[in-house]
């Protein structure tokens, strides 16, 4: 049996690991667009838009280390205030 080609938005959730509401809010920012709505309103999404957006969300992504760097010549604090 082959995989649909339209999906709802509880499948394309599953597919993510996100709710439902997520996937709404991804397409309202237009990060998924909706391919289909049925006469009932529901959004249908590409299959293949789904498993496009599911592997770069696999990427890892490059952790930034945002701590300021700490000079090599400051001396070490001590607990208990420094005396």
């Amino acid at each position: 049996m082959s995989e649909p080609k339209y999906l709802t938005a509880a499948d394309v959730a599953r597919i993510l690991r996100v709710t439902p509401g997520a996937v709404r809010m991804m397409h309202k920012r237009g990060a998924l667009t909706v391919a289909e709505q049925t006469v009932g309103g529901i959004h249908l999404f590409l299959r293949a838009e789904i498993d496009r957006v599911a592997l770069l969300r696999e990427k890892p992504r490059a952790r930034i280390d945002h701590r300021k760097p700490r000079l090599e010549s400051a001396p070490a604090r001590r607990a208990g205030g420094g005396r």
